[in-house]
């Protein structure tokens, strides 16, 4: 049992890090989101693909992307 945790946690890392990687090629890929207005820029957000409920939230640069937040969707956000 404690193995597939250990499993799933390396599987959502490695997860994680090729999303990253697929935004700082694509940084217009997910969403726009408003979600995060007291920052005063414009972010994105994209579910972690086979962990739909986490979400990267970032904002697009000229060289990539500034990764501002990763949320589980259960701290009861609501999307724009």
């Amino acid at each position: 049992m404690a193995n597939d945790g250990l499993e799933a946690a390396m599987r959502f890392l490695t997860v994680v890090e090729e999303t990253f990687a697929l935004l700082g090629k694509r940084p217009f890929a997910g969403a726009r989101s408003e979600h995060l207005p007291s920052s005063g820029l414009v972010t994105r957000f994209v579910p972690v693909a086979g962990f739909e409920k986490h979400l990267i939230f970032y904002r697009p640069l000229a060289d990539g992307i500034d990764v501002l937040r990763l949320v589980h969707v259960a701290r009861g956000l609501r999307l724009l």
